[in-house]
């Protein structure tokens, strides 16, 4: 059963709601010892409140290991807090652009008063989701819909393994974009990376470096190869899969605005209902995970 208590933080009263499983010692004021995320909130409930957008219940939809995602006062709308400062800087990078349809609508963020493991912390409106995460039945007799959930899984895994793999190489060496960025390494990468490359269909993941075939390449034309392959993946769950378009198309328009998502996966997918789309959800990014300036230092 669900139970109700009410905080009263600088004179401003702020209702947490404790789900069946949680602590219910967060309620409490001062010393709070339940969930780091519903302490932020206590702490920040000024802040949050000033902002002038729906207010967080107390609900908690999900927690993960850099955030968690709560109900706000509208129904279309969540509240996420989040010490991953990687995604507070591809939301504000976000906000400053034409937001894609392939991606939750991010609608504010801002800097939260305290810190997770050591890390700064921030607040971040966005559009709610009616699910999250990728279920993929692999057994049996496939319909249509787990023949397009599996390739769309396959492409997330792809897109994944180049992507972090350019992210290691430019983390261990940030200037080394000066030379994958190039024109030359540009046009190089064009000749040199195939589809069979970027999404081989012998290997549809590995943890072994040596079975990947970008990592065949070193230095500045690792870094080309592998954006160009998250390139041609992100064309192909585009145009080749319905149920992963919208999020192909995403992918790639944030490649073309200098950004790559590093971090993507099953788990940061969902669906989401707009007007535009009718009544039937569509497939969106959820979690944009680590993002990745590919601006040259």
């Amino acid at each position: 059963m669900n139970r109700t208590k009410t905080l009263i933080v600088g004179g401003v009263l702020a209702f947490l709601i404790l789900s069946k499983g949680r602590d219910s010692s967060v309620a409490g004021l001062g010393g709070l010892a339940g969930p780091w995320s519903d302490k932020l909130i206590t702490t920040n409930v000024d802040a949050i409140r000033d902002a002038g957008l729906p207010m967080p219940t107390g609900v908690e939809l999900g927690e993960g290991h850099y955030g968690a995602v709560y109900k706000t006062t509208d129904p279309n709308v969540v509240f996420k807090v989040t010490s991953d400062t990687t995604e507070a800087l591809f939301i504000r990078q976000s906000l400053k652009l034409d937001s894609p349809t392939g991606i939750v609508q991010y609608h504010a963020i801002i800097d939260l008063s305290g810190q997770r493991r050591n890390r700064n912390t921030f607040g971040v409106w966005r559009e709610a989701a009616v699910s999250v995460g990728l279920v993929v039945k692999t057994w049996g007799e496939l319909t249509y819909d787990d023949r397009n959930a599996l390739g769309f899984q396959n492409y997330l895994q792809h897109f994944k393994r180049a992507a972090a793999l350019a992210r290691e190489t430019i983390e261990k060496k940030p200037n080394i974009l000066d030379f994958a960025k190039r024109r030359e390494a540009v046009e190089w990468a064009w000749q040199a990376v195939e589809m069979e490359m970027a999404a081989p269909t012998n290997n549809i993941w590995s943890a072994l470096k040596r079975d990947q075939p970008l990592a065949r390449f070193v230095g500045w034309q690792r870094v080309a190869a592998c954006l160009r392959a998250c390139e041609m993946i992100a064309e192909a769950m585009e145009h080749n899969n319905p149920m992963s378009t919208h999020v192909g198309s995403a992918l790639a328009f944030y490649l073309e605005n200098n950004l790559l998502l590093a971090d993507l996966h099953a788990q940061n997918v969902g669906q989401v209902i707009r007007e535009d789309y009718g009544t039937k959800p569509i497939w969106v990014i959820t979690d944009p995970g680590h993002a990745v300036s590919l601006v040259p230092r």
